[in-house]
């Protein structure tokens, strides 16, 4: 109970924006299908779109382990978002400090698997280059157990010119008709294989994928009860026998 209400907390955190959409299709670890080039200049001219941050995602080999190199509009992700760093880390300031520069914040998983933490320096290969990144902070994140290592986007197209984008969270102006917004994007993008969700669906489904995740400890208790009972049976009537 105390995880999920943990996990509860952080998707309240992470899960700032109103929708959020990823090409159609499954996903997986270390397969991350683009969005077409065209969905971009779609998704910023929508009408009650306040800013759009796209995300790119890319698998990433570091020290002989899987993980994921991110990078998105740090700028938005400051504005909007409440990512939540260790204690003792300005979050205002860490943010800014990546735009357009080498410095990266890892995931609290990787950070914790490399044993690192902020003012480390990192090199990773992006692209056909190797790259020195200065660890600018480490936030908390529960999505994935191999680990992030995010970048501002502006770094990563630096090296990757061109790279498609992964995904993209659409912020709305305040008192924007939500329902009619989503139709909207739907219709502009229908020709280009995207799925569009809304905040709280994906909550909602992250809660039900934790609730089946941890069923088995239901039912390990409920073994448990039914076989302390038993026990309990059996020693009261062995008493009256």
């Amino acid at each position: 109970a105390s995880f999920r209400e943990t996990v509860a907390r952080w998707l309240d955190t992470q899960l700032r924006a109103d929708l959020y959409v990823k090409a159609a299709g499954p996903s997986s670890a270390g397969n991350y299908p683009p969005l077409a080039r065209e969905v971009e200049a779609l998704l910023r001219a929508t009408p009650g779109a306040d800013a759009v941050d796209l995300f790119h995602a890319l698998p990433l080999h570091f020290r002989g382990e899987r993980a994921t190199l991110g990078a998105g509009d740090l700028e938005v992700v400051r504005r909007y978002g409440r990512l939540r760093f260790l204690p003792g880390q300005n979050r205002d300031a860490i943010l800014r400090s990546l735009i357009h520069q080498d410095r990266a914040v890892a995931s609290e998983p990787f950070a914790n698997k490399h044993h690192l933490r902020a003012g480390d320096r990192v090199t990773i290969p992006i692209g056909e280059q190797m790259v020195t990144l200065t660890i600018a902070g480490v936030y908390y994140e529960y999505s994935s157990s191999q680990g992030y290592l995010l970048l501002d986007r502006g770094t990563l197209l630096k090296y990757l010119p061109g790279q498609p984008a992964t995904n993209a969270a659409i912020y709305l102006h305040p008192g924007v008709d939500r329902d009619r917004v989503l139709k909207d994007v739907q219709l502009r993008t229908a020709a280009y294989g995207v799925t569009v969700s809304p905040n709280q669906v994906l909550r909602k489904s992250a809660i039900e994928i934790f609730d089946r995740t941890y069923a088995i400890t239901w039912a390990l208790e409920a073994v448990a009860i039914v076989v302390a009972m038993l026990g309990a049976a059996n020693s009261l009537l062995a008493l009256v026998l």
